[in-house]
């Protein structure tokens, strides 16, 4: 009898760790995240009514992107190099966490895709305010480029400075945001 109950003993742990072994080799249905690093290429930032344009050599954006909900945020951000025409080198600070995500395909490669909770400082010699918003493009998945399409971006705040009358900024004002963004990092795939 010990011998009978000895061998389904056996039997039961051995089958145990077949499925646990099962589970453990059974492979994920897709990568969770993805590292991701976009280069600013061309990054313009243009104060419509106040015809001011800065434009930043390097502009970069870097975080996690979710290859299952299509969503990432983007919490490495950075800007060097910015000037423009009148105030000459200009700081832009990108601050928080700004949010990427794909939408719609549009044929092929390429997908809709949106940057929100852009958020911003802007200081020049003598001005200085803070902007905020959204920007609509579209990302294509064989070249890694996120190209800008739209942009909902506004002074946020009432710019301070002896200069800021002089560049005719102002609260309220719309700031269009034109170039592109080649994530250099982990490869982003969408079905």
């Amino acid at each position: 009898m010990k011998l009978m109950n000895r061998k389904i003993s056996m039997g039961l742990a051995g089958g145990a760790m077949v499925v646990a072994a099962g589970l453990a080799g059974a492979a994920p249905a897709s990568a969770a995240t993805v590292d991701v690093d976009f280069q600013g290429n061309g990054i313009t930032f243009t104060a419509v009514q106040a015809d001011q344009e800065l434009y930043c050599p390097e502009f970069d954006l870097a975080g996690e992107f979710d290859d299952v909900s299509n969503t990432g945020v983007l919490d490495d951000l950075f800007a060097s190099g910015c000037t423009n025409d009148i105030a000459g080198s200009t700081t832009v600070t990108p601050n928080g966490t700004w949010n990427f995500a794909t939408g719609s395909n549009v044929g092929g490669t390429v997908w809709n895709a949106t940057i929100t909770d852009v958020t911003a400082y802007v200081s020049a010699a003598g001005c200085s305010f803070n902007v905020g918003g959204e920007v609509d493009g579209t990302f294509d998945t064989s070249n890694q480029t996120f190209s800008v399409t739209n942009s909902d971006v506004t002074i946020v705040d009432s710019p301070s400075g002896f200069l800021c009358p002089f560049l005719g900024v102002a609260q309220g004002q719309d700031v269009e945001i034109d170039g592109s963004w080649t994530n250099v990092g982990g490869t982003i795939t969408l079905p």
